[in-house]
């Protein structure tokens, strides 16, 4: 009998520090959510390295094919614990309708997730997601390049220059390449341990090229966050 309740007791203290065991556990992370957080903080300086002039060449052969201007966001964790899993997308865009005076939908626009810059050697469908940004640094994003119109397109959009979205696949409508003008650009931006931030830019895109980064940045084109 004596042997049953020393069982007993044992089952019952094993229970036991397994709960406490669990609450300290489920504590921790509590504790961990409100006062380990990542913060989010997305810019972009037009001018290097946050923007810059490169020379696209080919894959097959190295040749040179055009210059192009990059435009890359600076995506920083300023908060005191590590991002997961970080993705962005643009999900919608509006051009300016001169005759309306108004920002319209692009419907024939597809929404896409952006690519992470500096990493041509991963196989593209890894390069949505950053795995980690941890506190105090940052990482670039692409957002997208303008090129010198190519004479087998210039028939099709009919300007001198086109700005392309670095997105994770080209659709066969082309809805990731724009023509000079005025739009509105809304990118979502989210982390396995992050709300999910909404942001609106401004791109203005003019019918020029330039051969330099002076003539082009806040000239040719120009991006600013707004609020709505």
């Amino acid at each position: 009998m004596l042997f049953l309740k020393q069982i007993d007791w044992l089952v019952v203290s094993t229970f036991f520090v397994a709960l406490v065991a669990l609450f300290i556990g489920l504590a921790g992370d509590l504790i961990k959510s409100k006062f380990k957080k990542p913060k989010l903080l997305v810019s972009m300086q037009l001018e290097p390295p946050d923007c810059c002039k490169i020379p696209l060449s080919s894959a097959a052969d190295g040749k040179l094919i055009c210059d192009c201007y990059y435009f890359r966001f600076k995506v920083t964790n300023y908060g005191n614990y590590q991002m997961e899993d970080v993705e962005a997308m643009i999900t919608e865009l509006y051009k300016y309708n001169e005759n309306s005076r108004k920002f319209e939908k692009v419907n024939s626009f597809l929404p896409q997730n952006l690519v992470w810059s500096n990493m041509q050697q991963i196989p593209l469908q890894y390069r949505i997601t950053m795995s980690k940004i941890q506190p105090k640094l940052f990482k670039h994003l692409d957002f997208g390049h303008i090129i010198s119109t190519p004479q087998e397109l210039r028939s099709r959009f009919n300007s001198k220059v086109i700005f392309i979205f670095d997105v994770m696949v080209q659709p066969n409508n082309l809805s990731h390449i724009i023509v000079p003008g005025n739009y509105k650009i809304q990118i979502l931006f989210a982390a396995n341990n992050m709300k999910v931030y909404k942001k609106l830019y401004l791109l203005e895109i003019k019918n020029n090229w330039a051969n330099t980064e002076e003539e082009t940045f806040g000239k040719i084109v120009n991006i600013k966050e707004v609020t709505n």
